[in-house]
Formats: structure tokens, C-alpha cells, sequence
């Protein structure tokens, strides 16, 4: 223990900060040196933390981010005088010696290291420097027993627009990762949190291109696994009572509990699925544009549960050339789009239509409907009625 406090101390003395000095500069050199006078960081990595180091933790986290309009945004300079002051070696120390274990919920310890590993995600974020440096320690991270949910989120703010680092994911970090993901969660439900860090993980930049190697390896995984883990979401029952359940607004855990799992697998599938045919007819198999439709068009399903289904109506039917074919898709779409002739903004559109984007909608138009299905399909239609509203 000696040790490990004094070469956090020493790497603290030997940082070279370039900052205007100021009353934020001298804080944080004092608290990563734990020359302050309660040394605060010196007890939290000692397992002593209490209430006051929690306040502490919190200030740190603030003083990271900013509030710019709508967005929160990093405040660079503070990111960077946390890193050189020893602040940020520190809470990782902390995090890695005391993550691996479970405490007593009337214990300090969880909201310390909730805390802590927040703080970790502030500090990274957009700052590529402190990503790498969390980066190295992902195989001790991915041992965590406490603050996993934590764990998951900082993990995906490691992998936010840093494809170089993704690319240097190993298949056992990331089968490790894939594995909480799926099979943990029956014991603490926070690993399915660990499905945000995979989504992320294969698409780091929505201007960018999926990761198709990653792609393809986690696909393999889910399947090798799905029967095990998923076969209660996945079954035609558990699709079937999918409305129902997202319809439920009880606060019971296994209530909760099932429709996250429900939702953080759709999402992960619409991910998997993205530019790669072989998911995109798989998933097909789960989720039927029948199932879909119900769903994304109920008014009784708040918006956000019905956000990874239209991620996955994109992703899996409407990017699919093979089932824009599909006699009841075509006609659904197109019946929809003729609503949107008076809607100038996406603004405006109904949720199930905003992953279509202008140049789609246009595409949508020239579809063939002359098929005799969906001739025979029409006059069974009500004049003037949305199709997709017929399904629920």
C-alpha cells in the first residue's frame, strides 16, 4: 500500500503543468499530491472513505463539464490539470483495488466507486489522451463486481469516437464483455449495461462506418449463445407478449428487469445488423415487421421503449434490399410517406419514420406496387387510413 502511495505521489510532484495559476489550479494540485488538508484521495484509496470524500468525488465530476445550451460539454483545461495533478492516477488505483469486490449496501463503498467511475467518464470524455490511459486497464475493468453499470458506461465513453482504440480490442476483451453482457445480468441486472459498451464498440462515430470484424465476431458470439440466454425474449411467447410488457408501467424489478432486457437486445441486434446481410436476414428470424409495426406504432409505449425498435426496422428491413420486396413492407412505407406531402421538417414525422431520411422517403415513392398482394391488400383497406395502424 505504501507503495502504490508514493509513486502516486511522486508522479503527482513530477507533472509538468503549464496553467495560470488560480485557486482551481492549486485545489487540485494539493488534492492529487494529498498535501490538502484532509487529504481526501489519500483515505479513499486506503477503503476510509465517507460522506465528505463523496463530495468530493461529486465536485471532481462537475468540474469536468459544462453546460453549453442544451449540451454538456468537456471543459479541456480542467480534464487535463485533473490528469497531471494526480488526481485522475489516483481514481483509477482506487477503482481497480476496490471494484473486484462486493460490499454490504449500507457500506460507503458502491457510492464511491458509482462516484468515482462517473468522474472517469468525465474526465475522457472527447479527451483521447485519458481514453488511452483507461484503455490499457480494460481487463481489470471487466473483472468488476461493484459499480458495474458504471463500468459500462465509462467503457462506452472509452470507445465514442475513438475507432483506433476499438480496432485494438482483443477477441477475449471483447468475449469477456459479451459474456457479462448476456449471461451476468441473471445475477445483477446492471450487466446489461455492458450491451451500450458492445453497440458503441462496433460503431464508434455515427458518420462512420461499422466496425464489420467486430461486427461478425459478436454476432457469432450471440448466436453460439442465444438459446441459452435470450430464449425467453426471443421465443415467438416472449415476442408475442412484447406489447404487453412494454405497456407495463409497474415499478416491480422483474418487471423492469425484463423489458431492459428486451430493449438493450433489440438495440444490440440493430447494431449487429448494420451493412451486414448475414444479421440483417438472421434478425429477421427474431422480430417480425408484423411484431415491429405493433410496437413502434402503439401510443400506450412510451417513445424511448420504442426507439430501439425503430433502430431495428432500419437497420434490419428498411437498409435491406431483400426485404424492401416484401409486398407488406412496400406498401406500408408508402402508405405512411403519403402522409408526410403537407410535413416540411423531420420534425414533424411520426417516430416509426424518423430513421427515413429524404433521400429514403424519395426511394420509398418509386417502389413497384403493382404486385397482386398488395393489390388485394388495398381493397381491403379503409380509404384515407394509415396501414401500419391496422396491425394494432
Amino acid at each position: 500500500m505504501h507503495n502504490i502511495e508514493h509513486i502516486i505521489i511522486e508522479d503527482a510532484k513530477n507533472s509538468y503543468l503549464i496553467f495560470k495559476e488560480d485557486s482551481t489550479v492549486t485545489d487540485f494540485t494539493k488534492r492529487g499530491s494529498f498535501t490538502d488538508a484532509n487529504q481526501s484521495l489519500l483515505v479513499l484509496i486506503q477503503g476510509l472513505g465517507n460522506i465528505c470524500t463523496l463530495e468530493d468525488l461529486k465536485w471532481y465530476g462537475c468540474a469536468m463539464v459544462k453546460k453549453d445550451n442544451m449540451n454538456i460539454v468537456p471543459r479541456r483545461r480542467i480534464q487535463m490539470l485533473a490528469y497531471t495533478s494526480g488526481i485522475f492516477s489516483a481514481l483509477m488505483v482506487y477503482v481497480l483495488k476496490f471494484s473486484q469486490g462486493v460490499y454490504h449496501a449500507n457500506t460507503n463503498q458502491p457510492q464511491l466507486l458509482n462516484r468515482a467511475f462517473k468522474f472517469l467518464q468525465l474526465i475522457c470524455r472527447g479527451n483521447k489522451m485519458v481514453k488511452a490511459k483507461i484503455f490499457v486497464s480494460i481487463p481489470q475493468l471487466l473483472k468488476v463486481r461493484t459499480g458495474v453499470a458504471a463500468v459500462a458506461h465509462l467503457l462506452a465513453e472509452v470507445f465514442e469516437k475513438n475507432r483506433e482504440l476499438c480496432l485494438r480490442m482483443s477477441n477475449n476483451d471483447i468475449e469477456c464483455m459479451y459474456t457479462l453482457a448476456s449471461t451476468y445480468h441473471s445475477d445483477n441486472s446492471e450487466y446489461l449495461d455492458f450491451f451500450i459498451a458492445i453497440t458503441v464498440l462496433m460503431k464508434p462515430d455515427t458518420a462512420e462506418p461499422s466496425i464489420f470484424i467486430h461486427q461478425k465476431f459478436i454476432f457469432q458470439l450471440f448466436l453460439d449463445s442465444y438459446h441459452d440466454c435470450f430464449s425467453d425474449v426471443l421465443s415467438s411467447e416472449g415476442i408475442s407478449n412484447a406489447v404487453n410488457l412494454l405497456k407495463e408501467s409497474s415499478q416491480k424489478d422483474e418487471v423492469i428487469y425484463a423489458q431492459n432486457k428486451l430493449l438493450h437486445l433489440t438495440e444490440f441486434l440493430a447494431a449487429c445488423s448494420e451493412r451486414y446481410q448475414f444479421a440483417k436476414d438472421k434478425c429477421c428470424e427474431f422480430f417480425s415487421l408484423h411484431h415491429l409495426i405493433n410496437i413502434i406504432t402503439n401510443n400506450e409505449i412510451a417513445k424511448n421503449f420504442q426507439k430501439p425498435f425503430v433502430y431495428f426496422l432500419e437497420q434490419v428491413y428498411l437498409r435491406n434490399k431483400r426485404q424492401l420486396k416484401h409486398s407488406l413492407l412496400i406498401m406500408s412505407l408508402k402508405q405512411v410517406v403519403s402522409q408526410l406531402q403537407d410535413n416540411e421538417t423531420s420534425e414533424s414525422r411520426p417516430l416509426y419514420l424518423l430513421c427515413l431520411d429524404d433521400e429514403q422517403l424519395e426511394e420509398v415513392k418509386e417502389l413497384p406496387e403493382d404486385d397482386e398482394e398488395i393489390q388485394e391488400m388495398k381493397k381491403k383497406m379503409k380509404t384515407g387510413k394509415i396501414l401500419s395502424l391496422i396491425f394494432l
